[in-house]
């Protein structure tokens, strides 16, 4: 069903697909080319210019005209004949703007422009800027263009409410002829409204005749009671038609056709409830990507793709951060399916919430979002914002104010999705909650989280069910990578459907979809990662899970369906740490003058470095030792935990923000596929740095006149990390210890303490070698690591501001 006919059956306005024939410019160039709708922009920064040239036919001279828009990637500039008819945010939502017969020309082309940009980062007035961790997004014309030319007389601003069991409706009838054709004889007789509500079967079951009188707007409100209507659900799709027919004495004046049904969505007591009934959501997510013209033509079923869902056992859709095409309602409505959209409002830092100017754009944004929707009873619920600090009071306060502006004036239920659960307010700030975990690393402690908010009776769903990113074993086929899926998702379906704190879930996702950031790969060959893993794969064609995904739905857990999979394991940090312990141990029980200095060291540092300085006692080949010993525990104990969590989505969204440069993510994505390249890597960034530290104390000692040699420099360096002897232990059983997430703060705790005593030991040392007292030694160590870090985030060019993402992950405790 195309949108054109939708618009077509439903006034009788006459209806342009306006698709062919645009001609595009550049980046403020002269040259342009032509295109034709859909089209994206080949790089983020580019701006476009859409220009299409239009005439006005006879046929329809003096008319109003409304342009469709349902979806534009980026912010929008519409502009008719160089006048700016209005602006859009950045958000890929449907949107019409209404242009007066008089805006028109008559005797020559119209112009109409569409300047389309990403906008910049610092515009947080403009709703949908995604300032952190965000999708690979182009900018352009995503979806069709529509020109309807609005009758003289016509039916307008259609809406009816759902819910009650009443039949409650309202109307406008506007009129726009001109006071000449007004002062016919036939215009001054009252005009016949008749209004009638027909079952599916072509069954009238309301029908109400009026007169009005002539003028030039009246707005209908109706309300009366039916007997005998079905309520509408995903199991019984009940539609019915209402016709609206106004005449004069020449005839029929105006006409509008419209699908609706009647159902009742609500929450209580922790609890979703569809004509009072229980309702269980079985959805599934789908993911829309407008990042190249290739991707628009992959993912232009999107009413065949509604159809698959349905015929798998899905009764619910979510569209995250956007809102599907009007067509889609229609369809939804038809086959029974509920459909979750959401406003783009996603991640953003806390002046955003505190922004009057954002506030007033989401009202302005949510207006025109609930009213391509109001009339469909698939739009269940709306999204205010997405993966948000909810505990956050400004946050809060945005979310309530924008809450109550909805419910005075929608019919719609309402949610929103918080970063964390652990602080939440107890009372609803929406209707519901909608929780986002990713993959199975913290899918143990998110249903301890669960039954928290379970307590306080807020009704709570899975925003994301099922692996998000998938990494095949190397030297496997790819079936064993769905073998994973297809277990974890028996894992979590067996949870919910005994769990009494959540009421759904929306598996992740329907269709594979583009990365977050341009260095995740999307092959499977080689063993490199699938991200996301969708039911369906790039090409279209199905995933084995597909074919059993009904079973899950269906509660079907008698049997396995597919032989478990466990997760990789290894003992390759374990083994490395034990061996070099040996020699460690061996070497330590063999030279007397070794162990003593490791225990002075260890007791006595002042007076050790003390000893280091004049150049007595200590060997260079101890030395050399304990800054392996060094190098080898910590490096065994960082690249244990990240390999552990190579395909860890919160992770690697860390390095979405951190590695900005795409060259950075795609060489660490390389080495975490084998853990030797992870551990090799760290082992010489270790010594490296080690030896960096040296040179720097030689530098500081050449500046200031202290002279020692360098060899003493890099044994204050290598001697500082004594302490980690004390950690050898832990090193030796970190890929064990990740698998524990109860210990992840422990480990966290020690590694901090650790690393403060050994920069302690190490600004003792220094201060021994450049004769400084100790409080200037601590300040040139903080200077030396802070102009580090600045180093690094100048050379990683940090724009998608990196202090504000520490100070958001710093309040995000998930479960703490």
């Amino acid at each position: 069903m195309q949108y054109q006919k939708l618009l077509e059956a439903s006034a009788g306005n006459t209806v342009w697909l306006a698709n062919e024939g645009w001609l595009l410019q550049v980046n403020d160039t002269k040259n342009t080319k032509k295109i034709n709708i859909p089209f994206v922009l080949e790089n983020e920064t580019d701006r476009g210019v859409f220009q299409y040239r239009f005439t006005v036919p006879d046929s329809v001279r003096g008319r109003s005209l409304r342009l469709h828009l349902t979806g534009i990637s980026g912010r929008a500039r519409i502009r008719l004949n160089k006048t700016l008819l209005a602006e859009h945010p950045n958000s890929i939502n449907p949107f019409h703007v209404d242009i007066a017969a008089e805006q028109l020309l008559v005797k020559s082309a119209n112009l109409l422009e569409i300047d389309v940009s990403l906008p910049f980062i610092n515009d947080i007035d403009y709703n949908g800027y995604i300032q952190l961790y965000r999708e690979k997004r182009n900018p352009g014309i995503v979806r069709a263009v529509y020109l309807e030319w609005l009758n003289p007389v016509r039916f307008d601003n259609f809406q009816h409410k759902l819910s009650g069991g009443e039949i409650e409706f309202n109307y406008s009838i506007i009129d726009s002829r001109t006071v000449s054709e007004n002062a016919s004889d036939e215009n001054k007789i009252r005009l016949r409204l008749d209004e009638t509500i027909y079952s599916k079967d072509g069954k009238k079951i309301f029908n109400r005749v009026r007169f009005v009188d002539k003028q030039a707007e009246h707005r209908i409100r109706r309300k009366t009671s039916a007997k005998n209507f079905h309520l509408w659900s995903p199991n019984s799709p009940a539609v019915y038609r209402i016709q609206l027919k106004l005449t004069g004495a020449g005839g029929e004046l105006a006409r509008l056709t419209k699908n609706i049904v009647f159902r009742r969505l609500e929450t209580r007591q922790n609890r979703f409830y569809l004509n009072d009934g229980l309702l269980r959501i079985k959805g599934i997510t789908y993911r829309e990507f407008f990042s190249s013209n290739a991707d628009i033509k992959k993912n232009a079923g999107l009413l065949k793709d509604l159809l698959s869902i349905k015929s798998a056992g899905f009764n619910a859709v979510r569209f995250p951060f956007s809102v599907p095409h009007p067509a889609a309602f229609a369809f939804a409505d038809s086959i029974g399916l509920l459909l979750f959209f959401e406003s783009p409002v996603w991640r953003q830092t806390d002046e955003f919430f505190l922004s009057d100017i954002s506030l007033q754009n989401a009202k302005l944004l949510a207006d025109e979002i609930m009213n391509e929707s109001v009339n469909y009873g698939s739009a269940a619920a709306f999204a205010l914002a997405h993966e948000i600090p909810l505990e956050n009071p400004a946050a809060q306060k945005y979310i309530l104010i924008l809450n109550e502006y909805l419910k005075q004036r929608y019919d719609r239920l309402t949610y929103v999705s918080p970063l964390q659960i652990a602080k939440l307010p107890l009372e609803n700030v929406t209707d519901f909650y909608t929780l986002n975990y990713y993959d199975r690393s913290v899918f143990s402690l998110f249903k301890n989280g669960v039954q928290y908010l379970h307590a306080a009776n807020i009704p709570l769903l899975l925003g994301n069910c099922g692996y998000s990113v998938i990494r095949p074993f190397r030297n496997l086929e790819t079936t064993a990578a769905e073998k994973m899926q297809v277990e974890f998702f028996e894992e979590i379906f067996t949870f919910l459907k005994t769990s009494d704190g959540m009421q759904g879930y929306f598996v992740d996702s329907f269709r594979d979809w583009p990365g977050v950031a341009e260095g995740v790969v999307t092959q499977v060959e080689d063993g490199k990662i699938i991200y996301p893993y969708g039911l369906f794969r790039y090409d279209g064609s199905a995933r084995f899970i597909f074919t059993k995904i009904t079973e899950l739905l269906n509660g079907n857990f008698t049997s396995k369906l597919l032989k478990p999979v466990s997760r990789e394991k290894t003992n390759f940090f374990s083994t490395t740490i034990f061996l070099f312990m040996m020699i460690f141990l061996i070497v330590y029980r063999q030279s007397y003058s070794f162990r003593e200095n490791l225990s002075r060291a260890m007791r006595h540092a002042y007076g050790f470095f003390v000893d280091l300085r004049d150049r007595r006692i200590v060997s260079w080949n101890h030395s050399s030792l304990v800054g392996l010993l060094n190098a080898f525990v910590s490096s065994a104990m960082i690249s244990a935990f990240l390999y552990y969590y190579r395909d860890n989505l919160a992770f690697d969204e860390i390095l979405s923000v951190f590695l900005v440069p795409i060259n950075a993510k795609t060489f660490y994505l390389e080495i975490a596929r084998h853990h030797w390249q992870l551990f090799l890597f760290f082992l010489l960034l270790f010594l490296s740095w080690q030896f960096l530290l040296a040179l720097i104390i030689k530098f500081i000692g050449f500046l200031i006149g202290r002279r020692f040699r360098f060899r003493q420099a890099v044994a204050v360096t290598n001697w500082s990390g004594v302490p980690l002897v004390i950690l050898s232990p832990v090193s030796m059983f970190s890929y064990q210890l990740a698998g524990i997430p109860e210990l992840h703060s422990y480990v966290f705790y020690a590694l901090v303490i650790f690393f403060l005593w050994i920069n302690i030991r190490f600004a003792n040392g220094s201060r021994v070698l450049l004769e400084l007292g100790g409080l200037k030694a601590h300040i040139i160590l903080a200077v030396l690591y802070v102009s580090v870090l600045m180093i690094v985030m100048g050379v990683f060019e940090a724009h998608f501001k990196i202090i504000d993402y520490i100070t958001l992950l710093w309040q995000v405790q998930i479960f703490s």
